[in-house]
């Protein structure tokens, strides 16, 4: 392998004696050999703030060799050395290396190799120590980029573990139910609410069938919402009774998506109606007591106007008996009394007939059908031709139009209007028109 750059290659040989070595001749034209002595080694170069050299190549005997492999290995020298030595020194040397790794891992060959060797050793040493140095920087590179990859991966672990604790904390402070369950309908999680409603924890949920916790009515239902919710986007809705508690729950259907947007599962929240239920029915109750006391109550007034009708017709057709026998014998002042007595059960009678009307109003819906103005006005008339005739009163209108009307109620009106009329009337004789012109339709 040839070097990839121009720059020299430095190589120190230190030696004990005068080296006559001719390695540059064995060398490639960018080795550049410089010699020191083995003293000049220890005192100038190890330990140094950079080391001159690319290679280190020490001529020396076995008792030098040691320390200062000692030496490089402590200043912590990234030079790669080569020792010449004897045949004799290469085995001691190569053995106190390998029991000794604070000597570091120099290496050691025959002195009285030739030349060529030597230069040769030194080429492969450099090329293989390049190499290493290459293959490391590489795995140191591969091995950043791994804890790079593996920090980033951590932290979102971490950051989703946080995610994954505050939606379980928040999820266990919501007081609705919320359950999870995959697209058949089995439990795959719930909160504490959930739990608290259904009495069991979560471990004894997961894949029960979340329509077994109702009765079969309600589960039957429960299995047509998972049948068809993943096809639905909009939620379902429906109202749910756990049968040993009595409660009442408005329940939500949800499905959930995952990443490529197909359903995988269903999340259901409840909320607890059963406050509102009973509310509800209550009110439905007192509503249904209610009607039922105003129908006896309207029933009742019914009955007992009615009933007293009849003491009041005796009263008054006595008081004109009364009047009519014992006139000339009594005086004006019996006159006087029996019509103070007459106008008043005139007028309970009217207070009687108008608590007729309301009894019947009340019992009865109002049916419209088509009703003539003239012809209601004319009852009118007719049923106060007595308040009329004594108060002088005239009325006139013209023809009147056809209306959707209660017949019966119409003529209320216009007798209460006619009847107010005549009595807040002044006294001289009054003409009260009821209408001009036609009303339009």
């Amino acid at each position: 392998m040839e070097p990839s750059s121009n720059k020299p290659i430095q190589v120190l040989v230190a030696a004990d004696r005068v080296d006559t070595r001719e390695l540059s001749s064995h060398l490639p034209p960018e080795w550049a050999l410089k010699r020191c002595s083995i003293a000049e080694l220890l005192e100038r170069h190890i330990g140094s703030e950079a080391f001159p050299s690319d290679m280190l190549l020490v001529d020396t005997a076995g008792a030098a060799a040691l320390p200062i492999a000692k030496r490089l290995a402590d200043c912590g020298e990234a030079v790669q050395a080569i020792f010449l030595l004897s045949e004799n020194e290469l085995a001691t040397f190569r053995w106190a290396i390998a029991l000794n790794p604070a000597l570091g891992n120099p290496l050691a060959i025959e002195a009285s190799l030739p030349d060529a060797s030597i230069a040769a050793t030194l080429r492969e040493t450099y090329e293989a120590d390049r190499y290493d140095k290459a293959m490391r920087a590489a795995v140191d590179g591969i091995n950043r980029a791994v804890e790079i990859r593996n920090e980033i991966a951590l932290a979102k672990v971490q950051r989703q573990r946080a995610t994954d604790r505050y939606l379980a904390n928040l999820l266990a402070q919501i007081p609705d139910p919320i359950v999870s369950t995959d697209l058949s309908g089995a439990v795959i999680s719930w909160n504490d609410a959930a739990a608290s409603v259904f009495r069991s924890d979560i471990e004894a949920a997961i894949g029960r069938r979340f329509a077994s916790f109702f009765d079969a009515a309600a589960a039957a239902r429960l299995d047509a919402h998972f049948e068809t919710i993943s096809t639905r986007s909009e939620p379902l809705h429906d109202e749910l009774i756990l049968p040993d508690q009595d409660a009442h729950f408005d329940v939500r259907f949800t499905r959930t998506l995952n990443a490529a947007g197909h359903a995988e599962g269903v999340l259901i929240i409840m909320r607890d109606i059963t406050a509102v239920r009973v509310a509800q029915n209550k009110l439905e109750a007192q509503a249904r007591e209610l009607e039922r006391s105003n129908a006896d109550l309207e029933q009742f007034a019914y009955v007992a106007a009615h009933d007293l009708k009849e003491p009041l017709r005796t009263v008054g057709s006595y008081s004109q008996l009364l009047v009519r026998r014992f006139r000339d014998a009594a005086g004006p002042d019996v006159e006087d009394f029996a019509n103070y007595i007459s106008r008043g059960v005139h007028r309970m009678n009217d207070l009687l007939d108008d608590l007729l009307d309301y009894s019947r109003i009340g019992a009865n819906q109002a049916k419209f059908t088509p009703v003539n103005l003239s012809r209601a006005l004319v009852q009118v008339m007719d049923n106060l031709r007595s308040a009329i005739d004594q108060s002088g009163a005239k009325i006139s209108y013209e023809e009147l139009p056809t209306v959707p009307a209660d017949f019966g109620q119409l003529v209320r009106v216009f007798q209460n209007l006619i009847s107010n009329a005549i009595k807040f009337r002044r006294d001289a004789t009054g003409i009260l028109p009821i209408c001009r012109q036609p009303m339009a339709r």
